[in-house]
Order: structure tokens, then C-alpha cells, then sequence
């Protein structure tokens, strides 16, 4: 797999640039307990691109610092910023956490992406918590199935380019141990079934991979928790992102 990860984080952009032969595997990962993130990802070729072309990025992604979570996508304030960063990103693939939206339209999405061709794909929040929504480029991607599941919304597809298919899971990881335990899984099962398909999971995983990333003093929870997310990641041989700075 193929990409590359960058995240804003209190008006400071950090962007990597990786590739990888040797897997089509990928995780997008914050090392940061409490983040939501939003995604700018293409799994497309194995280049590494200079972010300083001006051309659409592969595999970017950004947080914008609790971007949707104080009023939700909804919000007319929150859709202005989610379409500047579309505007200023210039994603394939676009990927929301916590949206707290109960259902979603083409309206909103339109709002949220601008007047270019793009599909959507969603999952409902649970009252004002949780949902997903996945948007991209339907000039440059075409997906042609999607799944909502507890916590996770996968697409499959291929870049219309180049005719790479690939499988994208965004994830809004719960907090309690056990739900997160059942959530790594479910995801094993599902990618140990794509096989060597291209796949990206990604989102908030609400997890740390050491003691030191934490941010909480439930220091014992938090440990365990880095057993099995650590776990997760080696048994399905995901390739785990570093941020690096600028």
C-alpha cells in the first residue's frame, strides 16, 4: 500500500510521505487518546509526491483538532470548515469521524465537499453520538459497495486510473476495553477475508501503541489496551504511520 499521512493539530501541519511494497495493508493512526480525525487518503500509486506541487495529495490526513465534535457536520459553521479544508486539500478520498449526524443527504454532503462530482457513504450517529461519512472524488474513485458496521464503515472500489482496487475502513473506535476488543476482531476477520487486497483502516482508534502516548490515569486500562491494539496491528501486518514534522 501506498500512501502518505499528515495531521494538523492546533494550526500545525506535520505531513509524511511513505510508501511500501511489500503490503497492501495500511493503518492511519493518531497516537493521541482523545482526537478525532478527519482523513484525506488515496491508497493509489507507489510514489512518494512532494507536498509542495500544488497536485492532489495521496494519501494525506489531517486533524483538525475536534474538527466536527462540539456541533456536528451539521453545523453551518463546522461545513464551512470541512469544505475549506476540501478546498485547500484537494482530496481523492475524505473520511469523518463523529459526525453526531442521524442521517445525511446529498445536500449536506454537497456542503461539506463543494460542486465537484463526489459520492458519499454514511453511518448514523447514535442520538448526538458517534457517525461516519465517507466522501470521494467520483472522477478519480469509484466504489462499488459499502458496509455499516458497529463502529466501522467500509468501502471497496478502484481508482478509475489506474484500476487499483482497494478496501477503506473508517473507524470510530468505542472507549470501553471489552467493545474495543471485539471491534480489533472483527476487523481481523474481515481483513484476513480480503487477503491481499489493498486496505486502509483508519480513524480514531481511541488506543495508544505505548505507556508514553497516553493521556490518561487509568494507566493499567490504558496498558492493557496497548497489548491488544499492538496485537491487532502485527497479527493483520499493518504498516502503523509515524508523524513526522515538517
Amino acid at each position: 500500500m501506498i500512501g502518505s499521512t499528515g495531521w494538523l493539530c492546533r494550526a500545525e501541519i506535520r505531513w509524511l510521505w511513505m510508501t511500501s511494497r511489500r503490503s497492501g495493508k495500511l493503518l492511519g493512526f493518531i497516537s493521541r487518546v482523545s482526537m478525532r480525525i478527519c482523513l484525506v487518503c488515496s491508497l493509489g500509486r507507489e510514489k512518494l509526491r512532494n507536498q509542495h506541487q500544488g497536485r492532489r495529495r495521496e494519501g494525506g490526513v489531517f486533524d483538525e483538532d475536534c474538527l466536527l465534535e462540539r456541533q456536528g457536520s451539521g453545523g453551518a459553521e463546522k461545513r464551512q470548515e470541512v469544505r475549506k479544508l476540501v478546498g485547500n486539500q484537494n482530496p481523492i478520498l475524505f473520511c469523518i469521524q463523529e459526525t453526531k449526524l442521524q442521517s445525511c443527504n446529498a445536500f449536506i454532503c454537497s456542503s461539506l465537499w463543494g460542486n465537484s462530482s463526489h459520492g458519499f457513504s454514511y453511518r448514523p450517529s447514535v442520538g448526538v453520538s458517534g457517525g461516519l461519512l465517507t466522501l470521494w472524488d467520483s472522477s478519480e474513485v469509484e466504489v462499488w459497495s459499502s458496509e455499516s458496521n458497529d463502529h466501522v464503515l467500509w468501502c471497496h472500489g478502484w481508482f478509475i486510473n489506474s484500476s487499483d482496487e482497494f478496501s477503506v475502513a473508517n473507524v470510530y473506535a468505542p472507549c470501553d476495553s471489552g467493545a474495543k476488543q471485539e471491534l480489533w476482531d472483527s476487523l481481523s476477520v474481515r481483513i484476513q477475508a480480503l487477503g491481499r487486497a489493498r486496505v486502509c483502516i483508519y480513524g480514531d482508534f481511541n488506543a495508544v501503541r505505548s505507556v508514553e502516548e497516553q493521556r490518561s490515569d487509568r494507566g493499567g486500562h490504558r496498558s492493557l489496551d496497548s497489548i491488544s491494539f499492538n496485537r491487532f496491528i502485527e497479527d493483520n501486518t499493518l504498516f502503523d504511520l509515524p508523524l513526522s514534522g515538517r
